[in-house]
């Protein structure tokens, strides 16, 4: 590997708001990196715990920089002052507070299929969920992508009916890529989403075939916001991309229209059963609002087995073991 001083740099971003308890984990698995040129941010969103005293002990690395906003300014808008604002490197990449890295050479890992690749501007590597208690609930499978360090953008974009959407978790970007789609600009709570199925339309994209990063699943990091309006906004974010897929690909606009109603119907589901377990009233507002605005979509929700299932199941729900919960959850999620 070249020296530190003519690699690119690349930043690691942990935005965090309260999460003292939990944020050691995923600053030092940064710090563990054995890419020689990176610089570790915490974007603190004026946290009221004791985040800015647990931080402190790493401001001896000259690697690791601490931004506390003076007010709470939202989730989103802590992402993009990070990344806009605060950061410097050429590629970016992004660790939940609550979350940590598991391979000490991902990043290392992603800018060696960035130097032996032309076109790529997005690398992935494998996820896997855990629960507070550090028990494995699901590991990101290798096929179909890891099984091949390069794909076509454009195929990734749609093979994601069949496989699912890839995230930020053990994801490396090209910052030009995220200037270029407008990364982080709207406030939709799938950013990532947005910003990685934007790019991938001109680029190549990279996988490595190893679990770099793991997700843990608790009450406070529930994926699906438990208000209506801001799942309607975030269905916006899958018509937001498939404008754009329109305009780089107009001659494929019937199957992206097919990938846009699959997310759409597919974050629908999930979205009312997140909703009726946590906040009826919520679940009734998006419930409306969803028949409303996609009145087809709402039919084959309400005609399907996961819509019957759900409104079957909520009632006993007390009666259900956790652990048979967890595993309907995933069921449902695919």
């Amino acid at each position: 590997m070249e020296s530190g001083n003519t690699l690119p740099l690349v930043s690691i971003i942990i935005t965090s708001f309260n999460r003292a308890g939990m944020i050691t984990k995923a600053i030092e698995s940064a710090l563990m990196q054995d890419y020689p040129n990176l610089e570790v941010i915490v974007s603190d969103n004026c946290s009221s715990d004791d985040t800015e005293n647990v931080v402190a002990k790493y401001s001896n690395d000259i690697r690791f920089r601490f931004s506390r906003n003076s007010e709470n300014i939202g989730m989103i808008p802590n992402f993009r002052k990070a990344t806009y604002e605060v950061s410097k490197g050429e590629y970016l990449t992004y660790i939940s507070s609550d979350d940590f890295l598991t391979d000490k050479s991902f990043v290392s890992d992603a800018m060696g299929v960035v130097a032996r690749n032309p076109n790529i501007e997005i690398v992935h590597g494998r996820m896997s969920f855990n629960s507070t208690r550090n028990n494995v609930l699901w590991n990101m499978p290798a096929e179909p992508y890891f099984l091949k360090e390069v794909w076509d953008g454009q195929d990734v974009f749609f093979k994601s009916i069949e496989t699912g959407l890839l995230s930020w978790g053990a994801c490396l970007l090209k910052r030009s890529a995220m200037e270029r789609v407008g990364g982080l600009k709207k406030e939709y709570h799938n950013a990532d989403l947005d910003a990685n199925y934007k790019i991938m339309l001109n680029s190549n994209v990279g996988f490595i075939n190893k679990l770099c990063y793991m997700q843990i699943g608790h009450t406070e990091n529930n994926g699906f916001p438990a208000n209506a309006d801001k799942l309607i906004f975030s269905l916006e974010c899958f018509e937001d991309v498939a404008n754009y897929a329109v305009s780089v690909l107009p001659e494929k606009r019937n199957a992206i229209e097919n990938w846009k109603e699959h997310f759409i119907l597919y974050t629908v589901n999930i979205g009312m059963h997140s909703l009726i377990e946590r906040d009826k009233v919520q679940y009734r507002l998006f419930k409306q609002k969803v028949k409303s605005l996609y009145p087809d979509l709402y039919k084959q929700h309400t005609s399907g087995w996961i819509f019957r299932k759900m409104v079957l199941l909520q009632p006993f729900k007390s009666l259900i073991p956790p652990k048979v919960r967890t595993k309907i959850r995933k069921f449902i999620a695919g």
